[in-house]
C-alpha cells in the first residue's frame, strides 16, 4: 500500500475543516435579504428563460443554486424557502471548496508544495471569503471564475497549444457570465 504525500492529506485536512466550519456557520445564521431573490432569480431562469427579477447580476452562480434546489424540490415535493437557501448555500459552499484546491494547485505549480499549503490555510482562514462562502450570493462563483481564467493565463506562456488557448476562452466566458 503507497503512503498518501503529506500535501494531499494536509489538503483534504484544510477543505474538510472548511467545509464544515462553513455548513456550521450557514446554518447559524439567519438569511440575507438577497439569497431568495438570488434563487428565484435563478429558477426563473431554469424555467422561464428570463431576467427579469434580477437582470443586474450575472446569472450562473444563480442558475447553479436553483438547479440543486429544485433537483431537491422533484425529490421531496415541498421545499420551504429556508430550506432552498440552504441547499443553495450548500452549493456555494462546494464552490469555496473548489476554490481553495484551485488555490493550493496554483501556487504549487508556481511557488512549490509548501507554498500552495500555505496559501490554502491562508485562504481558508480569511474572514472576508468566509463568510462569503456560505451566502447565495454571485460573489464566489465570480471569483471562483475569475481566479481560474487569470490561472489559465498566467500558465499559458509555459504551453502554448490549442487546448491551453480555448480554455483560456472557455473560463474568461464564465467568468463574464458569472
Amino acid at each position: 500500500m503507497s503512503k498518501l504525500p503529506w500535501y494531499r492529506i494536509s489538503l483534504v485536512l484544510i477543505v474538510v475543516a472548511f467545509i464544515v466550519s462553513s455548513f456550521y456557520a450557514s446554518h447559524s445564521q439567519s438569511l440575507t435579504f438577497d439569497e431568495p431573490v438570488h434563487i428565484q432569480d435563478g429558477i426563473s431562469v431554469l424555467s422561464s428563460r428570463t431576467f427579469g427579477l434580477d437582470p443586474y447580476n450575472p446569472p450562473l452562480t444563480k442558475i447553479m443554486a436553483a438547479f440543486a434546489v429544485l433537483l431537491v424540490k422533484k425529490t421531496y415535493e415541498s421545499t420551504s424557502i429556508y430550506d432552498a437557501v440552504m441547499i443553495g448555500r450548500g452549493v456555494t459552499i462546494l464552490l469555496a471548496a473548489v476554490l481553495l484546491v484551485l488555490v493550493f494547485y496554483v501556487g504549487r505549480l508556481i511557488f512549490g508544495t509548501q507554498v500552495g499549503i500555505i496559501a490554502a490555510l491562508l485562504l481558508a482562514s480569511e474572514p472576508t471569503f468566509f463568510a462569503h462562502s456560505h451566502y447565495v450570493t454571485p460573489d464566489l462563483g465570480l471569483t471562483l471564475a475569475v481566479f481560474s481564467c487569470i490561472s489559465v493565463i498566467v500558465y499559458a506562456p509555459f504551453r502554448r497549444t490549442n487546448i491551453s488557448a480555448l480554455f483560456t476562452g472557455i473560463l474568461l466566458g464564465l467568468a463574464a457570465v458569472t
